[in-house]
C-alpha cells in the first residue's frame, strides 16, 4: 500500500538525516584532513544520493496518492 511505503521512506529519510547530522560532526571533530575528506567523501558518495533517492520516490508516492488535493500556502504555514 502506498501509505505503508511513504511511512518507511519517512523512517529511511529521518535515519539517513541523522547519519548526514553524525558525518558533519565528524568532519567538524576531525583532526587530520585525511578524516575530514573520509567524512566528505561519505556524505557525497553515499548519503546524499540515498536522501535524494528516498525523497524522489516520496514525492513520486505522495503525488501519486492526492493528485485532487491542492494546498493554500497559508495552511503550508
Amino acid at each position: 500500500m502506498i501509505s505503508d511505503r511513504l511511512s518507511q521512506l519517512e523512517k529511511n529519510l529521518q535515519a539517513q538525516y541523522k547519519l548526514l547530522g553524525a558525518a558533519e560532526k565528524g568532519i567538524n571533530q576531525a583532526i587530520s584532513k585525511v578524516d575530514v575528506t573520509k567524512y566528505q567523501m561519505e556524505i557525497e558518495n553515499d548519503i546524499r544520493p540515498r536522501i535524494r533517492q528516498y525523497e524522489e520516490e516520496y514525492f513520486a508516492l505522495l503525488q501519486q496518492e492526492s493528485p485532487n488535493v491542492t494546498f493554500v500556502e497559508a495552511d503550508a504555514h
